[in-house]
């Protein structure tokens, strides 16, 4: 909650148990993005995901690539025009 600064949900991550094979630089994470009321994130094992704001509701997740060919998402998305990028 941005007013009170209290925790309202809480969306955990569940990865592959050998994602850290793959890995080179360790678990981080750069950012989110939000608009109208939706907060899209990435994630280390290379997916996109989509989370309603208010209730913290997984809305939808997507691969983006193959972690086990070595690709990851540590970036924030980005949105620009209204689209996310």
């Amino acid at each position: 909650d941005a007013v009170s600064g209290r925790q309202k949900w809480k969306t955990p991550i569940a990865l592959p148990a050998d994602i850290n094979t793959y890995l080179c630089c360790g678990i981080h994470t750069r950012g989110m993005a939000a608009l109208d009321g939706v907060l899209y994130r990435t994630s280390i094992d290379a997916h996109v995901m989509a989370i309603d704001m208010a209730s913290g509701k997984t809305l939808w997740k997507q691969k983006a690539a193959d972690y086990k060919e070595g690709y990851s998402m540590t970036h924030a998305p980005l949105i620009a025009g209204g689209v996310l990028i």
